[in-house]
C-alpha cells in the first residue's frame, strides 16, 4: 500500500449543493468534520476509496466513532446523512467514498491503480487457493456448489451489455476496485459476454454481490472456462455426471437367502 500523504479538497466545496444542505442542519459541524475525517481514512486506507481496518475487517459505526472522537449517535446520523445524498455507499460490506477519484492527487493516481491491480491478482489468487483446498472434500465441494446453478434457464436472457455498463445499471456505481477486476479477468481471456453472463447468474441466485461474481469467476478460470459456451457445456456434463445410477431390483427368493 502506498504512503498517501495527502488528498484534495476543492475550494469550491462549501458551494456544492450536499454541503450547503448539511450546514443548515443542527449538527453541521460535526457532520462536516466527520465527512473529512472519512475523506482522510480513505486516504490512509488507500483502496480506492474504500475503508476498512483490512480486507477481511469493514469499519463498523463504533469503530468509527472511537476513531473519530465523536459520540456513536452522532457518526450513525452522519453515514445516514452521506449515504441518502450518495456521498458514500456500502459494497460487500465495506463503506466506501463515491466518487473517490476526485479526492485523490492527480500524481498519485497511476500508482495507486497500480497497487489496486496487484492487490486485485493476489486476492484472486487467495481464492484460488481456498478453492484448491484439502481440509475436507466438504468445505471445497460446498464452494463448487455456489454457483453450479441451474444455468439452462438462466442463460437464455444475456444481454449484450458491456459489464461495467452492467453493473452500474443492475449493482450500482461501480469503483475502481471493481473496474480493475473486470479488466484483470479480460486480460486472462475471459470474454466481456461471460462476464456480463457471471453477474446475470448472482442476480438470478439474488446474491447482487460482486463476491458472488468474483466466486462464479475464480471457478471458470480453474477449469479454463473463459466462454459461454465453454460454461453451459461444462455444466451439462457435470449435470449428466451427477445424475444417480439406477441399479436394477433383482428379487430374492427365501431360499436363495439361506445358501
Amino acid at each position: 500500500m502506498a504512503d498517501v500523504k495527502w488528498i484534495k479538497l476543492t475550494v469550491s466545496m462549501f458551494d456544492d449543493e450536499k454541503i450547503k444542505i448539511i450546514e443548515s442542519m443542527p449538527d453541521k459541524d460535526a457532520i462536516l468534520i466527520i465527512w473529512i475525517k472519512l475523506l482522510v481514512l480513505a486516504g490512509k486506507t488507500n483502496a480506492s476509496g474504500y475503508l476498512y481496518l483490512n480486507q477481511n475487517i469493514p469499519y463498523t459505526d463504533e469503530m468509527l466513532s472511537s476513531l473519530f472522537g465523536r459520540p456513536l449517535n452522532t457518526v450513525r446520523l452522519a453515514l445516514e446523512t452521506f449515504k441518502q445524498f450518495g456521498m458514500i455507499h456500502v459494497e460487500d460490506g465495506h463503506l466506501c467514498i463515491t466518487n473517490w477519484e476526485k479526492h485523490q492527487n492527480i500524481e498519485g493516481m497511476e500508482k495507486i491503480r497500480e497497487q489496486t491491480r496487484q492487490r486485485v491478482a493476489k486476492y484472486r489468487e487467495k481464492q484460488k487457493q481456498l478453492q484448491d483446498c484439502n481440509v475436507t472434500e466438504t468445505v471445497c465441494n460446498e464452494t463448487e456448489i455456489e454457483v453450479e446453478v441451474d444455468i439452462e434457464k438462466e442463460f437464455t436472457t444475456i444481454t449484450k451489455e458491456r459489464p461495467e455498463k452492467f453493473y452500474q445499471n443492475n449493482f450500482g456505481l461501480i469503483n475502481g476496485f471493481i473496474s480493475d477486476s473486470i479488466k484483470s479477468y479480460i486480460e486472462d481471456g475471459i470474454e466481456e459476454d461471460m462476464i456480463t453472463a457471471a453477474m446475470e447468474l448472482a442476480l438470478a441466485n439474488n446474491a447482487g454481490t460482486w463476491n458472488y461474481v468474483n466466486t462464479i469467476l475464480v471457478n471458470c478460470l480453474k477449469k479454463n472456462i473463459k466462454t459461454l459456451e465453454q460454461f453451459e457445456a461444462n455444466e451439462k456434463l457435470r449435470k449428466e455426471q451427477s445424475k444417480p445410477k439406477i441399479t436394477p431390483f433383482k428379487k430374492v427368493s427365501n431360499m436363495d437367502e439361506w445358501r
